[in-house]
């Protein structure tokens, strides 16, 4: 009976056809893993510790003249409901009128501290070394490097990354997305962002944290300096990857996902063609990753991009019955995917995002190769 219905299958789809149906099946399998199993902890992990109110410095750099910053994101930093906190910005802009406005805010706000830094033609200050002054000038143990682009999302921010230090942890990994706008941009930006970021919390979750996002990254004073702080103070890029690989580990790393403790940004200009060029731009500090870090940033689009090519190859080179079944198990793994995701974007306090993720969801795999490859014919020197 076996070798009958063998012999059918085999002579109506032959052994190739017959392997790549197998094998779209296992692709499959990886996938709705990954979704319903691996990525469903970020919507139910909490940080289960009783908040202390231990103090906290935020970290800031302003690279350039940003009045918003001063009238926008400073009161959001004041106006945390926590008990002792300190915001520590490190003046880079070189402008003598930005610098007074500071200084007068300084002279009336005992928790806001500047640190300025004068500009020299022959010496440009990565952020790098302001962040490290930034550091040694803070008061308090707990540190949050946050940017000029970034602002809390709530009041309660540092409120939950206050919790996440109670758990004992001395790297605490936080989420941050850029605004919604209008314009293709921003939603492929936004939609980008947060998938990656789906990427590495659940890494972190899972105990193998590679990376996490310079607008909202907690980790103790005494353990940047234990690792002699930036090792890379000549390049443009690496606090985000390669600083958090160097520090993080399973035992002292927790992450933040509630909605409270998000940070909001604003998308820079440029547009489309601006955003790829710095997608390629941060690609290329991956060359640098350790097996853990490469295995975890790449294996799901690798295996994404798989199951789409199979799909289309089953679909082509096979009878059209196959070509309906095949159709079938798509709709599957995009229902799956859609209901996992959908539940971390609620977590995670975001807004306006799915609409356009089918779309993303096909063509970003073979963008993401399209980076490598970019980075690979063309090596970039600017990234130091």
């Amino acid at each position: 009976m076996l070798a009958r219905w063998w012999s059918y299958l085999v002579g109506e789809y032959s052994i190739w056809g017959i392997v790549l149906m197998l094998l779209l099946v296992v692709l499959l399998g990886f996938e709705l893993w990954r979704y319903a199993v691996t990525y469903a902890r970020i919507p139910k992990y909490r940080n289960r510790a009783t908040s202390t109110g231990a103090p906290i410095s935020v970290v800031a750099v302003l690279r350039d003249v940003d009045e918003r910053y001063l009238y926008d994101t400073l009161p959001k930093i004041f106006e945390q409901e926590y008990p002792d906190f300190e915001l520590v910005v490190v003046d880079i802009a070189g402008d003598e009128f930005f610098s007074h406005s500071l200084q007068l805010i300084e002279e009336h706000n005992p928790r806001f501290v500047v640190s300025r830094v004068a500009r020299s033609k022959n010496i440009r200050i990565s952020d790098r070394l302001a962040f490290n002054i930034g550091i040694k000038t803070a008061r308090y143990e707990n540190i949050i490097l946050t940017t000029a682009y970034s602002e809390p999302a709530t009041k309660y921010w540092l409120a939950s990354f206050g919790k996440a230090f109670d758990t004992g942890a001395s790297v605490v990994l936080g989420y941050s997305n850029v605004d919604y706008r209008r314009g293709f941009a921003n939603r492929l930006m936004r939609i980008d962002i947060f998938t990656g970021a789906v990427r590495w919390l659940s890494a972190a979750i899972s105990g193998r944290p590679y990376r996490g996002t310079i607008h909202n990254l907690g980790l103790k004073r005494a353990l940047y300096f234990e690792v002699g702080g930036f090792n890379y103070l000549s390049q443009k890029r690496g606090i985000e990857d390669l600083f958090v690989q160097k520090i993080a580990n399973k035992e002292n790393t927790t992450v933040v996902t509630s909605p409270y403790g998000k940070a909001g940004g604003r998308p820079g200009g440029g547009g489309t063609a601006l955003w790829l060029s710095e997608r390629v731009t941060e690609d290329y500090s991956k060359k640098f990753y350790n097996r853990s870090a490469r295995r975890a940033s790449s294996t799901s689009l690798i295996v994404r991009g798989l199951f789409f090519v199979a799909v289309i190859v089953t679909s082509v080179l096979l009878p059209i019955e196959i070509m309906f079944g095949t159709f079938g198990l798509y709709l599957i793994r995009l229902i799956v995917v859609l209901g996992s995701l959908n539940k971390i974007r609620r977590r995670l306090g975001e807004k306006r995002l799915m609409m356009w993720f089918p779309i993303y969801d096909l063509v970003a795999p073979f963008y993401e190769l399209s980076i490598r490859v970019a980075r690979i014919l063309k090596p970039s020197s600017r990234w130091r």
